[in-house]
């Protein structure tokens, strides 16, 4: 089994990294996925794919994982919804992260739909505080963006799941998609 997944959240793979000497573990751009075998599972959370902003780019990670997945092969992932960006949009928060402070506060563009996370992070430098500012984009998809450009590239939707409401509407949706089996193997283009 083969997984791929962003760098800065790695550590939480470390747990499973024990635990399996089966599992093959990737650090990739999936706008530029290249594995030299095929995969059985393919999994991207943390709402990583909200942060491609362009939909070419997008449509070419679908591409990707179809290329890389095996017949029959699933690829799971989580996507933050408009709703979920529109709420964020007035929120201004201070938080407490261990002994850093971070103060952030949002923005959401209708038009593109990009938001925009400014955070300001304050880190113990001796008896001071290193400040740091951190902007963080991400754009909201549609469903049937998602539904288009999946089926575009070969691939098959097999289950969509709401993860997470706020205010009683999807804040996050969970996707379970599925290389469909053609009765020949293709391996990789």
């Amino acid at each position: 089994m083969d997984r791929c997944g962003c760098r800065p959240f790695l550590r939480y793979a470390a747990p499973g990294k024990k635990k399996s000497s089966r599992v093959r573990w990737y650090c990739q751009d999936m706008r530029n996925l290249r594995l030299e075998e095929c995969a059985d599972v393919i999994t991207c959370h943390f709402d990583a794919l909200d942060h491609v902003l362009v939909p070419r780019d997008l449509e070419q990670v679908f591409v990707n994982v179809a290329r890389t997945l095996n017949e029959g092969g699933l690829f799971q992932f989580d996507m933050s919804t408009e709703h979920w960006f529109r709420w964020l949009g007035s929120q201004e928060k201070l938080f407490c992260p261990g002994p850093n402070y971070l103060m952030a506060s949002n923005e959401y563009d209708t038009k593109s739909r990009i938001a925009t996370f400014h955070q300001l992070w304050f880190i113990p430098k001796g008896r001071l505080y290193e400040k740091r500012e951190i902007k963080v984009q991400e754009r909201a998809y549609t469903p049937a963006e998602i539904r288009r450009m999946m089926k575009k590239a070969g691939l098959r939707l097999l289950k969509m799941k709401i993860q997470r409401k706020i205010e009683g509407k999807p804040a996050r949706l969970l996707y379970l998609v599925e290389k469909p089996k053609t009765g020949k193997n293709r391996g990789h283009n």
